[in-house]
């Protein structure tokens, strides 16, 4: 079962943050059930906790953990979490990072910052006279 965009998101995330810092324990858990986002995520959907599980999270009632580094089958879940969101139409490849929350003047005026955007104008000969 395809799992959703904020789902895979969450799962890639918790998986990422081992593989790209294996040193560092605060990111292999707990992560708490009852924090909102694990729980819209990942604890309401049955799919996601074994997910989680064939990463090597193990489910201790009311939180999950990462005990034992396994690198080759963080991976390899990772590419299956990238794989699913390229299915949903998420470039994974070319996102670009997040950037800056724009400011209320600037959403109200239609300005992102980082991104540049752009007037199109009809040519003479497709206006009308």
């Amino acid at each position: 079962k395809l799992l959703n965009v904020p789902t895979l998101n969450a799962l890639l995330l918790l998986v990422k943050n081992i593989v790209e810092h294996p040193s560092e324990t605060k990111f292999r858990g707990p992560v708490r059930k009852s924090n909102a986002r694990i729980r819209e995520a990942i604890v309401e959907i049955p799919s996601a906790i074994e997910v989680l599980c064939l990463a090597g999270f193990t489910d201790e009632g009311d939180c999950f953990m990462y005990r034992d580094l396994d690198i080759a089958r963080l991976t390899s879940v990772r590419s299956l979490l990238l794989e699913q969101l390229n299915n949903v139409g998420i470039k994974t490849e070319s996102r670009p990072a997040k950037a800056p929350a724009a400011s209320t003047v600037q959403r109200k005026a239609g300005i992102h910052q980082g991104y540049s955007s752009s007037v199109v104008e009809a040519s003479p000969e497709a206006r009308p006279s």
